[in-house]
């Protein structure tokens, strides 16, 4: 009965609207077409992996200023009664499955009513996916850079859970140490399930559908993050060398199935490998800056090339699917040099065997004959195809 209920209370949809209130979002960016270059190692033979996305729509990005809103930060989702903004979904097709009557519902009841400051303006660009580094890095970040000018005299609204979760995995937590260069007037950390009435809002929209990249924007963002942590470093940057192997040995899932393989291959060729979850974020900032090298299984270390410098290099060891290309698309809008390795799936969970294809339930085998080839053409010891 209970499941049913709630399976009930999750098919009522809210309404989604483009804005809330009199006031119409302002523009900051406009929609355009972004083309994109193949991968550096492109064969036409892979043209079903990649060739659908060579070409991509970016949506326009705007601002909301909104009084008197509800917010749900750990879905970064705002809302006035029934009715959802839509540029609060990280994508806006599915913004009925992020938040529902279930998910308003479950507030309202037990969710901890908070009540802010009529004086201040608060700012929230958080969504479902956002306690994870690479949907804060590269779905956060970019909508606080596309505001940067207004943080001063804005309180950003954080989950709290965010870091404290990071800090139980036995992480090094990154989240407040990437707003310093915003400069916000303060920081409000609060509760997992809490609803907060918000007399003043601001809220950008996301700059591009997860996955995706405003270039303009996203090449700001890396300059704003070496002019902070690197160029302005109270201390000398943090330099591992210019070859690094990002491997997941502390991660849960995603893994290299042969790593103990692999690494001593890569250091054969002068490659460091390194694990992230080590790092604080300004660290993890000045290792990407000084690497002209990167590689490692797709996932969210490789988000680290938001803040490689233009002309480097990464090799992506990725399943061989035609939707895993978040960071295809990040270094094409940043200028790294994009090489991939299909690679052979093993350890497979039975949510990605049953067809989800979205699941990231899996390990991956790496050749190591065709991860020498790729090496070495990375590294210009072999000339390229």
């Amino acid at each position: 009965m209970k499941a049913l209920l709630q399976k009930i209370l999750y098919s009522i949809k809210l309404k989604a609207k483009k804005q809330l209130g009199k006031i119409p979002p302002k523009l900051l960016y406009p929609a355009h077409l972004q083309d994109r270059k193949p991968p550096f190692n492109y064969q036409e033979q892979d043209s079903d992996y990649f060739a659908h996305e060579f070409a991509q729509n970016i949506c326009e990005t705007r601002l909301h200023e909104i009084d008197n809103a509800s917010v749900h930060a750990n879905h970064g989702v705002v809302f006035k009664g029934f009715s959802v903004l839509l540029d609060s979904s990280v994508l806006s097709s599915q913004v009925h499955r992020h938040f529902n009557f279930y998910h308003y519902l479950f507030l309202q009841i037990k969710g901890k009513k908070i009540k802010l400051d009529t004086n201040e303006r608060y700012l929230v660009a958080t969504n479902m996916w956002a306690h994870g580094f690479f949907h804060w890095i590269l779905d956060t970040l970019p909508r606080l850079y596309a505001v940067k000018d207004l943080t001063k005299d804005l309180i950003f609204i954080l989950p709290k859970s965010y870091e404290e979760n990071d800090i139980k995995k036995g992480w090094t937590p990154f989240y407040l140490e990437s707003l310093l260069p915003f400069q916000f007037k303060a920081i409000l950390e609060v509760e997992e399930n809490a609803l907060l009435s918000v007399p003043h809002l601001v809220v950008p929209s996301h700059t591009a559908e997860s996955g995706n990249y405003n270039a303009e924007i996203i090449k700001g963002m890396r300059n704003m993050y070496h002019k902070f942590f690197v160029n302005q470093a109270k201390e000398p940057p943090l330099n591992l060398g210019n070859k690094i192997y990002i491997t997941r040995q502390k991660a849960f899932w995603r893994k290299v199935k042969n790593d103990n393989v692999v690494i001593p291959i890569l250091e054969s060729y002068g490659f460091r490998a390194i694990n992230l979850e080590d790092y604080t974020f300004s660290q993890k900032v000045q290792i990407a800056y000084h690497a002209k090298y990167v590689t490692g299984i797709f996932s969210s270390g490789q988000t680290v090339a938001a803040f490689m410098q233009a002309g480097s290099f990464l090799l992506d060891l990725r399943p061989k699917d035609t939707h895993n290309l978040a960071i295809y698309s990040l270094c094409d809008a940043i200028d790294v040099h994009y090489l991939y390795q299909f690679c052979e799936y093993v350890d497979v969970e039975e949510e990605r065997i049953a067809g989800n294809v979205a699941s990231q339930s899996f390990n991956l085998y790496i050749d190591t004959e065709e991860l020498h080839k790729n090496i070495k053409k990375m590294l210009n010891f072999a000339p390229a195809i």
